[in-house]
Parts: structure tokens; sequence; C-alpha cells
């Protein structure tokens, strides 16, 4: 067997899967390409943990009205997992998502999506897991910007003036903007609004004091104690912050002279204006 793969090495061909050492392929005739065996043996382990997806089955006689099948099951299983896929309790609402996203998912021009389209729509919506119907709505209009900055960038790329490039990118790029928003408002709701701020390296220079851990100070008027609340490592003592003595900063020189002064002159007082006093008018009178 050995001799064999090395011979198939040698010719630059494909080892047959049984040949390779470690191989997850055990059928006979199933060949990898060489170097690509840790690749699919990935896959495979990938594989499992993933769930199927939400898809239907669409009649291809169907003309203005679109005609959808479970795509494999009964029909009872097929709506338990249609609410399952959008994260609702309430079949009208599924119902009405389903219709929606065949609308957005048609080609242009096309009265219906194909079933390619349809499923493709499903899919990336039941990727996201919903847990409720907003999370599902904004599962479908992450879907949305995904595609309309897709189809920008791709008319984009075949625009032939300045002007329609300019537009198309500037199209695209609020597109996808608006995607990434979407991301985070997803990820804000479902974490319910919390935010955690995690600090990976401290630094603390020579003559430098850092404190890891809740920092409280004592009441404004000394009547109080310092407490850590309950912190394992939470600071007793509260000259932790004080002053740590280094290089003094720059200030004013104590010991310099004063400027001069000349003997012959005197500071004189400025007279205060009197009030009324206005200016002379033609007549002489003030």
């Amino acid at each position: 067997m050995k001799s064999k793969a090395k011979a198939h090495k040698k010719q630059g061909g494909a080892v047959p899967a049984k040949a390779q050492e470690g191989s997850p392929i055990q059928s006979d005739t199933a060949t990898v390409p060489l170097g690509q065996s840790k690749a699919v043996a990935q896959a495979k382990e990938r594989d499992p943990t993933r769930r199927p997806r939400f898809g239907v089955k669409v009649d291809p006689s169907s003309t203005s009205v679109m005609k959808l099948t479970p795509d494999f099951g009964g029909l009872e299983c097929h709506q338990l997992r249609l609410l399952n896929a959008f994260g609702t309790a309430s079949r009208d609402f599924a119902c009405l998502a389903v219709s929606r996203l065949a609308a957005i998912a048609r080609h242009a021009g096309a009265d219906l999506p194909t079933e390619a389209e349809l499923n493709a729509a499903l899919a990336a919506v039941d990727g996201l897991n919903p847990a409720s119907e907003v999370e599902a709505m904004l599962a479908m209009q992450m879907y949305v910007a995904h595609n309309a900055a897709l189809e920008m960038m791709e008319r984009m790329r075949q625009a032939t003036t300045m002007d329609a490039i300019q537009n198309y990118g500037a199209m695209a790029t609020k597109m996808m903007r608006t995607y990434t928003t979407q991301v985070g408002a997803l990820n804000k709701l479902r974490r319910g609004g919390e935010q955690t701020v995690r600090v990976e390296h401290v630094h603390v220079h020579a003559g430098g004091q850092a404190i890891v851990g809740a920092v409280t100070h004592p009441h404004q008027g000394g009547g109080g104690t310092p407490q850590n609340q309950g912190q394992p490592h939470g600071p007793i003592d509260p000259q932790a912050l004080a002053f740590a003595p280094g290089t003094p900063v720059w200030s004013e020189e104590q010991s310099r002279d004063a400027l001069p002064v000349t003997p012959d002159k005197r500071e004189d007082t400025v007279p205060v204006p009197r009030r009324g006093q206005g200016k002379r008018g033609t007549n002489g009178r003030r």
C-alpha cells in the first residue's frame, strides 16, 4: 500500500483515501488531493455540530402564486421547524415572514423566487437562531442589507462611468455600514444592554503604582471608614492612592530677586472720574 502511495505521489496524481494513514474517508473509490486530508477531516468533524436549516420545496408548476411543501418530514414537523426558525409561536408571523423573504429573495424581473433563492434566505435567518420576533425581524433586515450591498458592489464593478461607480460604491458602503449596525444591535439585544470591559495588559513603570480591584474612598468629613465591599482584593489602606514621590514638576522659583524700581518715580493714584462731567457746550456750560 505504501509503495502504491509513493508511486502516485511521484506521478503527481491523487492518492486513494484508504492508502493514506489517518485518512477520515473510508471509501475504497473516494480519493482526495494530496495535502487535503486534514481539511476533509476538519469538515467531517464540524459537520455533525451544524443542525439542518429550515427549508421548503417550491412547486415548479407555480406561476403567479408560490406553492410550498415541506422539504422533509410531515406537515406537523414542518410547522414546528418553521416556528423555531423565526423564534415565534405565531404561525401568522412566520408565514408572513416567509412571504416577505420570498419577495426580497427573487431575482430582479422575476415574479417568484427559485427554490434555491428562497432556501438561502431562510437559512440566513435560521442560522442566526432568533429567540423572539424582534430578533427574527433584525435577522431579516440583515439579510436584506447584505444582499443590497453585494448587489451594489456588483453593479459598481460593471459600471463604465465614474459617476455610476461613485453612486454604486456609496450605496454599497451605506448598506455595509447598516449591516454592521444591525449586527451590533442584535448582539446588544441578546446581552440585555450590559457591556463588559476587559483589560488585557497593565503596564506599571518605575516609580508608579497600580491597583487591581474595587477602590473606595472614605466619606467626606472623616466620619466613615474605608471598606472594600467584600472584594477579596480591595485596598484597605486609604494611602494606597497617595502621591508617590518622584521628579518634581516645574514651579515658580522662590529665591529670585524682585525687579528694581527707579527712585525718582513714585506710584501715583489714578484720579476717579466725576459723574456728570460731559463735554463743554456751545454756550460755555457743561
